[in-house]
């Protein structure tokens, strides 16, 4: 294989070669692929390219739901043909959660480090202006509380809490100098279980050993 051999394939898989010449919209985009739109004449280009197909054919292809516009990855808008219009649905959808695995302690080490204003293992890690803005209101807070950088504060309190999806929680309080960490799953919208999580966080902040 060499760089001519190589230019020569991908030209033709890309039906730069004529082969897709006369095509439909739907043909080509499902031979050369998806065609990017950001407003763009992108989408005319690539079909006019391809099988000199003229704006008002393309047009018309769009209005029959041949190919049409549809949100995908990345906040971009791609033109698809018909047969792949589910699997472009699907890979817009927005994705509203992700995972981030870390053992019991070293979520507690998380806690204090932002307990201790961004300084972890003797070294600071964060600036403790980025720390006080992240755990403070970034509007005024409800009877639930608010909402900084992924850090939910405590209504009346310097309390914060990182929420995970189902029920988990590292809860930092610096007046009383408390961290807990909290890995467990309740049901979706389980409303006692979070008003027990936070009742149960304010107890173990107020404690004191004997």
């Amino acid at each position: 294989m060499n760089a001519t051999k190589l230019r020569a394939w991908w030209s033709h898989r890309q039906g730069l070669d004529g082969s897709l010449l006369g095509q439909s919209p739907a043909a080509i985009l499902e031979r050369c692929g998806w065609a990017r739109s950001v407003g763009g004449v992108g989408p005319y280009l690539t079909l006019f390219s391809r099988g000199r197909t003229s704006r008002e054919d393309a047009d018309r292809a769009a209005a029959k739901l041949e190919i049409h516009e549809l949100p995908t990855a990345r906040g971009c808008t791609y033109v698809l043909p018909a047969s792949d219009f589910a699997l472009g649905l699907t890979v817009g959808r927005e994705f509203s959660g992700a995972g981030f695995n870390a053992t019991l302690r070293d979520w507690g080490r998380i806690g204090l480090t932002m307990l201790n204003r961004g300084t972890g293992n003797g070294h600071q890690i964060l600036s403790p202006e980025w720390v006080a803005r992240a755990t403070a209101p970034a509007a005024p807070e409800d009877a639930q509380g608010g909402y900084g950088f992924q850090w939910w504060t405590m209504p009346g309190s310097d309390a914060y809490s990182a929420i995970g999806l189902q029920g988990q929680y590292v809860f930092v309080d610096p007046a009383t100098r408390t961290v807990v960490v909290k890995l467990s799953y309740f049901p979706p919208a389980d409303g006692p279980a979070s008003d027990e999580t936070a009742a149960f966080l304010a107890a173990a902040s107020a404690w004191t050993p004997r």
